[in-house]
C-alpha cells in the first residue's frame, strides 16, 4: 500500500503539463466519454509548487444545461450529506456527559 508521504513525492517529481496540453487531454477525454453519454464535463486542480496555489482546470461538452444541473443536484447531495453529518454529530453525548 502506498502511504501518503509516497503519493506526495511522486506528485512533487511529476513534470506538469503546461495548462494548454491539460486542456487538450481533457478535451479528449471528454471527447470519448461523449461516445457513451450526453453530455460531460470534468473538473481537474492542479498544484502549482512554484506559486503554492491549486487552480482549477474544467471541460466540458454536450448539453451545457445539463452539465450544469448535474454540478447544482451534485452540490446539493454534499450540501445535504454535511448538513446531515452535522446534525449528528451535535446529538452525539459529550465525553463524560451522563445520559
Amino acid at each position: 500500500m502506498t502511504t501518503a508521504t509516497e503519493t506526495e513525492t511522486t506528485v512533487a517529481k511529476m513534470e506538469r503539463m503546461s495548462d494548454d496540453d491539460l486542456n487538450k487531454f481533457l478535451d479528449s477525454h471528454a471527447q470519448a466519454i461523449m461516445e457513451h453519454c450526453d453530455s460531460v464535463r470534468i473538473f481537474a486542480t492542479v498544484h502549482d509548487p512554484s506559486g503554492g496555489e491549486t487552480k482549477m482546470l474544467t471541460r466540458g461538452q454536450g448539453n451545457y444545461y445539463a452539465q450544469f444541473g448535474s454540478v447544482k443536484e451534485w452540490l446539493a447531495r454534499i450540501d445535504e450529506y454535511d448538513r446531515e453529518y452535522i446534525r449528528q454529530v451535535e446529538r452525539r453525548p459529550l465525553e463524560g456527559d451522563e445520559l
